[in-house]
């Protein structure tokens, strides 16, 4: 089984061009819809390309391994970053399929349902999504201000989304009186859909990350002991773990090219040598000081 890689596929009027995270995240329509109403396209702020390539190589080798164990034979998997960001645009895509629209840059707002957003509270802004109309009452009820169930303006999904510009500023009057963290215990008890809006810093160290083990300690061979994130799906029968931090460059090359494919270790250092495939980088060459 082989899995390819590439910026647009090994197919097509653009499969001789480079590609890198930002060029599938454009090409894609997915940074003309991220950003706030009154500002540029802008690119996630994670690789969302480059990750979604790689799931879907890890998910396309997953189901050719399936289908060897079935037939015997193996296969070549093409994959492009332009194919899998065009893969995210789901209900973006339905509504051009639809009637030709194009979605408009909403910042954390959703351009149907509102409240769905961050939303400043007295000390930070917060998450609140009121996904039906039944938790808009309570919202409402939460926030002291019952009259807003049953504004004409608010009633409805349909309404509230109609009239953002008049709702959001008087939410965020009644929100004003109270720390986030209080709104989001109250909002909680009535089971509405809310959270803090975290740094990287707060994500990592919060109890629930932590308790579902998305951060674990690895044993670096240059570094020493350092943190690095876990494995989301947790397995009932096999549960996977991370074996160890990222590899060295070439650090398994030769592992790899014994064991996997039984190769001799002169064959292996000659292509070493010819620079054909990659061996272990002196310390030096990697950015680590040569002291312990």
């Amino acid at each position: 089984i082989y899995v390819s890689v590439s910026g647009f596929g090994q197919t097509g009027p653009y499969r001789e061009r480079a590609g890198f995270d930002i060029v599938g995240q454009a090409m894609s329509g997915i940074m003309s819809a991220t950003g706030e109403p009154d500002g540029g396209p802008c690119k996630a702020g994670v690789p969302l390309s480059d990750l979604t390539a790689g799931m879907w190589a890890a998910y396309s080798v997953s189901s050719a391994l399936f289908a060897r164990e079935k037939t015997g034979r193996g296969q070549y998997i093409d994959l492009s970053l332009l194919d899998s960001s065009v893969s995210l645009l789901t209900n973006l895509s339905g509504c051009y399929f639809m009637d030709g629209s194009m979605s408009e840059r909403w910042g954390s707002a959703h351009f149907q349902i509102v409240p769905y957003q961050a939303l400043r509270a007295k000390d930070k802004e917060i998450i609140i999504g009121v996904t039906s109309d039944r938790f808009w009452g309570y919202f409402c009820d939460i926030i002291e201000a019952p009259e807003l169930a049953n504004d004409p303006r608010f009633v409805d999904i349909p309404s509230r989304a109609k009239n953002r510009d008049q709702l959001i500023p008087i939410l965020e009057r009644y929100l004003c009186r109270r720390n986030g963290n209080e709104w989001l215990k109250l909002l909680e008890e009535k089971g509405i859909p809310c959270g803090p809006v975290y740094d990287v810093g707060e994500a990592l160290e919060d109890e629930q990350v932590r308790h579902r083990e998305m951060v674990v300690e690895t044993e670096h061979p240059l570094l020493g002991k350092m943190n690095t994130t876990g494995v989301p799906p947790k397995f009932s029968e096999h549960p996977g773990k991370v074996q160890g931090p990222a590899p060295l460059h070439g650090e398994h090359t030769r592992e790899v090219l014994s064991e996997t494919l039984g190769w001799s270790d002169e064959r292996i250092e000659e292509l070493v040598r010819g620079n054909v495939v990659a061996g272990p980088k002196p310390r030096s060459e990697i950015g680590i000081p040569l002291e312990d």
